[in-house]
């Protein structure tokens, strides 16, 4: 039932006590109220429609009622006694999940401004990289001639998604070799310094994992959660007009005049990161409104499964190499066994020669 469900609520505050639990939410002390706990005060229970610690209307109707009948609080259950201990309490629901948005902003906040900085440092690298661009040089020369007498064959260069596509050409210089098997083999002989490709991109993957499209979603929310917080001041204000100021007022409004600049920085710096990915795109020479069909992440993840194969082919190529080596190694034993066979047949034959000369003798 409903005060048992209440009572459930409040248990993280048993070892506090209502009165200092009602100090607490008056002044709004995050060293009491952390988010956990105001979630646990404010969640909603779809059963019964209401928010699990946040009295209704008719609840505090009701506890009205039995204060003003100067009944003693300990005949009554202790969520009832909580009811009681809640009247007066400003913009109850309001002032608890204010705090809960101020508690949560700054790491709301963080995580955008850090996910879209490794998204920039990652189009960067990318651009940076003059391994990169040099074994995509290769890669196209390469590709050119397999070409030649094609349409394809003269190609100026080629989409990034293209690079999906290269472990499924096969190599015509050999079997079960990619024509990426042959480019890290042509890179191997002449420019082996490109192998370590994977040093100017550490930082794609971590840009690789973020997605645009939902840190706006997340900008969107803490715009709309400052935007209540400012309605719930607001009417916190209109209610302490005839009483007492409400501190929660002065702490709100302080909160507010540093969380909407940063919270409007975050969405201009998604922006900025929206425009270096178009950027980047035109310096890879991508098709004008690439990024309408493809998300960055979708982009970066290309470049690093590109990376993961680009190494598994390297893997590939050092196999191949111990292979042929004991397969040489075994050739090399095979004539010297060969070579001391024969040694061995022909000294018994040059000593039979001996033995037949000396008898006749």
């Amino acid at each position: 039932n409903r005060a048992m469900l209440m009572q459930i609520s409040l248990s993280p505050f048993n070892k506090l006590g209502i009165p200092r639990l009602r100090e607490a939410i008056l002044s709004l002390d995050p060293a009491i109220l952390d988010a956990d706990k105001i979630e646990s005060l404010t969640a909603f229970d779809s059963k019964t429609k209401t928010y699990k610690a946040v009295p209704t209307a008719e609840e505090f109707a009701v506890a009205k009622e039995y204060q003003q009948s100067g009944e003693p609080l300990t005949a009554i259950d202790m969520a009832s006694q909580y009811v009681v201990a809640m009247l007066g309490v400003p913009v109850m629901l309001g002032r608890l999940l204010s705090q809960k948005t101020k508690l949560e902003f700054g790491d709301h906040a963080a995580s955008v401004e850090e996910s879209c900085q490794a998204t920039l440092t990652a189009f960067q690298q990318v651009q940076d990289s003059g391994r990169l661009a040099k074994i995509l040089q290769i890669i196209l020369k390469i590709g050119n001639v397999m070409n030649q007498d094609t349409d394809k064959g003269d190609a100026a260069g080629f989409r990034m998604d293209s690079l999906q596509k290269i472990t499924n050409v096969k190599s015509n210089t050999g079997p079960n070799t990619s024509l990426l098997n042959y480019v890290v083999e042509v890179i191997e002989r002449q420019k082996p310094d490109l192998l370590r490709l994977k040093e100017e991109l550490d930082r794609v993957p971590d840009g690789a994992r973020v997605e645009l499209e939902d840190l706006v979603g997340v900008v969107n929310k803490l715009k709309a959660d400052l935007d209540k917080v400012k309605v719930v001041v607001d009417q916190a204000k209109t209610q302490s007009e005839n009483a007492s100021p409400d501190p929660m007022v002065e702490v709100m409004e302080e909160f507010l005049a540093t969380a909407r600049p940063r919270a409007e920085a975050c969405g201009v710096l998604i922006t900025d990161v929206h425009q270096a990915y178009q950027d980047l795109g035109r310096f890879l020479g991508e098709a004008e409104g690439f990024h309408k069909k493809q998300s960055a992440s979708e982009y970066l993840r290309i470049l690093v499964n590109f990376v993961k194969q680009f190494d598994a082919a390297q893997e590939w190529l050092a196999a191949k190499k111990r292979t042929e080596l004991a397969a040489e190694k075994r050739r090399i034993a095979k004539e010297e066994l060969a070579a001391k066979k024969a040694a061995k047949q022909q000294a018994a034959a040059d000593g039979g020669t001996r033995m037949e000369g000396g008898g006749e003798a």
